[in-house]
């Protein structure tokens, strides 16, 4: 169509529109009048070029390419960032309640969710958008509510799928729909009162593609800056403005880095990279560097990094966590497109050393990114990231203890300390290294902490007030009984194989009368002043350690595979689809009896207007006198 168009003979140039979703004509005549586009038939129309205007471009309407299909798989919606592996729920407008989990359910692909989701007992109907870029759910129950799609706890599933919220009234298929319809298209509404700051929020709010920001230019004045979650040719952003022009222009254009690599003059290779990290394999590995396929098990020298959970804060405020070890991520390309789905103002990419992982915020509000290990974890601190930032920017240390591109490492052998050589100086340089045992003592007292809080939770949905005569949510489940119990065994009970220390009293914690932990934190640096190494074993000694039982109990509770939580939570949606059922087949007895009692009730008017009749015809009935 392209040539046909160039080949007209016009003074026209055409090529693929910015959003390549459609064709953008220019006219190069330098003529004053007006720019046409028309047709006799619908040519025009369809290819979304129709158009009258005194401008010299036309850029034409998006032409709806179909690009998911049932074949799609969900990690590679969402420009290849993926869907949340969480739960949703469906409500039709009849009010009857279905969920989906796509930990437990198994669908891979668009096809699969979408079978699962017919499957339900909410009365929907799924299936590929008609403009092919999402799915459409559409209510069949024919109720006074509304078909409602919400994610579950902290999921961001549906979100991701494009899904979640209230059904509209919907063109499908020439009828008109009450539905929901994902798209792979953000559609951020704007409106005369918007400021720079309110665009930024409402961009955020989903940031599938890309996170928006202020910017201030050299005149002092302020831009919108839209960045992709994404490098590399993968990360190209697309957007169309509709009613309005926000002058948008491209800072940065995504593109796969290409470089040709010999051997000995030998044949050449290309390698590309989409983050400007290259791969080269055997002939020339850079060891050095990282890229999204670097394994986490061969981070710091070989020695890999702690499969933990940690907390990032916004500069908003908004808080959200990443668990390595629940979430399954193994190499760096899946943390960063963790950290980048978490839905807050933050994007996490290598850092521009290809050395290790840095965390940009995005968010533009007024207090300071930070990031930080949850509970006795440890792995934002072995990625270098801990801590607050600095000019919005926590820039990534080295989580390989290898060479990076531009620094020299040094490691002295007798003591075990690594140096990076940033810079040369004039001045001598002196390096003071002694322990800090605050640093122990902290994280001990943060563990005490938290397994109070932990105790506080499980008494707030536990208890019984007789007087009130209530009941916490979970008053009486085995599940919260075999949580408290689980803990305080392992806590209370001696720890052996793990060094001379064996119990939590030897380093300063004890029970109280209230089921929670106590921390004496003179006794814990009496420990450490006699035998530091004792207290390392008591904690850190492999499978039985405190921490490794600790986290053997948390896998048992909580962890994916036949935990104590996810069976309960089969167990529930379970119940739900039967309860369901059950509601379905009673509502169907309740018709059945409600159409014999109406027609018992019509055979009994009918009997009653007969004999009525039949009195009418009596009462006519004379007397007959016979005179004698």
């Amino acid at each position: 169509m392209i040539d046909a168009i160039s080949e007209s003979g016009l003074k026209l140039t055409v090529r693929l529109n910015d959003a390549r979703n459609g064709f953008q004509v220019r006219d190069v005549s330098g003529g004053s009048g007006t720019f046409t586009i028309d047709a006799a038939d619908d040519t025009a129309s369809q290819l979304g070029l129709t158009a009258s205007t005194t401008d010299d471009i036309v850029v034409g309407e998006n032409l709806n390419r179909q690009n998911v299909t049932r074949d799609t798989l969900l990690e590679d919606l969402n420009g290849g960032l993926g869907v949340n592996i969480g739960s949703f729920t469906i409500k039709d407008s009849n009010g009857v309640l279905g969920a989906i989990n796509l930990k437990t359910a198994g669908a891979k692909n668009v096809g699969e969710l979408i079978d699962k989701i017919n499957a339900l007992s909410a009365d929907v109907t799924a299936s590929i958008s008609e403009n092919g870029d999402g799915i459409s759910i559409v209510d069949n129950a024919g109720g006074s509510g509304t078909l409602t799609i919400a994610n579950s706890g902290t999921s961001t599933t549906a979100s991701d799928l494009n899904i979640a919220g209230t059904a509209t009234n919907q063109t499908i298929g020439g009828q008109t729909e009450s539905a929901i319809v994902g798209t792979s298209a953000d559609v951020i509404e704007v409106t005369a009162d918007d400021t720079l700051e309110s665009l930024v929020t409402k961009i955020n709010e989903d940031g599938r593609y890309g996170t928006a920001s202020i910017q201030t230019n050299d005149d002092g004045s302020f831009s919108l800056r839209i960045r992709s979650q994404r490098g590399g040719e993968a990360g190209k952003l697309a957007i169309n403005t509709t009613g309005f022009n926000l002058d948008l222009r491209t800072e940065s254009r995504g593109a796969d880095a290409l470089i040709a690599v010999s051997t000995d003059g030998g044949t050449e290779r290309y390698v590309s990279s989409s983050d400007g990290v290259f791969d080269l394999g055997t002939d020339g590995e850079d060891s050095s560097l990282i890229n999204g396929s670097t394994s986490l098990d061969s981070l710091k020298g070989g020695k890999g990094i702690s499969l933990g959970s940690f907390k990032i804060t916004d500069s908003r405020g908004k808080t959200s966590a990443v668990n390595l070890r629940v979430e399954e991520i193994t190499t760096v390309g899946q943390l960063t497109e963790a950290i980048n789905s978490l839905g807050i103002g933050v994007t996490a990419s290598i850092n521009t050393d290809g050395t290790g992982i840095s965390v940009v915020d995005t968010a533009g509000g007024s207090e300071t990114l930070t990031i930080e290990d949850v509970g006795s974890g440890r792995s934002a601190t072995d990625l270098g990231i801990a801590g607050e930032a600095t000019t919005q920017t926590i820039a990534g240390e080295s989580v390989s203890a290898l060479v990076g591109p531009a620094d020299d490492d040094v490691i002295d052998s007798a003591t075990g300390i690594s140096l990076t050589l940033k810079e040369l100086s004039t001045d001598p340089i002196t390096i003071t290294v002694k322990d800090d045992p605050s640093v122990v003592s902290n994280a001990t007292q943060t563990f005490v902490d938290q397994y109070n809080k932990l105790v506080d939770k499980l008494d707030s949905l536990t208890y019984f007030d007789a007087d009130a005569n209530e009941v916490g949510l979970l008053f009486g489940s085995s599940e919260a009984s075999r949580i408290r119990n689980s803990y305080s065994r392992l806590l209370s009970g001696s720890i052996t194989q793990a060094g001379d220390l064996k119990s939590l009293g030897s380093v300063g914690i004890r029970f109280n009368s209230e089921g929670k932990l106590d921390f004496d934190t003179e006794k814990f640096s009496d420990a450490m002043s006699e035998d530091s190494a004792a207290v390392e074993s008591f904690f850190t000694t492999a499978e039985t350690g405190l921490s490794d039982r600790l986290d053997s109990v948390a896998e048992r509770i909580a962890g994916v595979d036949n935990s104590l939580l996810i069976g309960r939570t089969e167990t529930l949606s379970t119940q739900i689809t039967q309860n369901n059922s059950r509601i379905e087949a009673l509502n169907e007895r309740l018709e059945s009896e409600r159409e014999r009692l109406l027609k018992q009730f019509y055979a009994t008017e009918e009997a009653i207007s007969k004999i009525q009749g039949n009195s009418s015809y009596l009462s006519q009935i004379e007397r007959i006198t016979i005179d004698s």
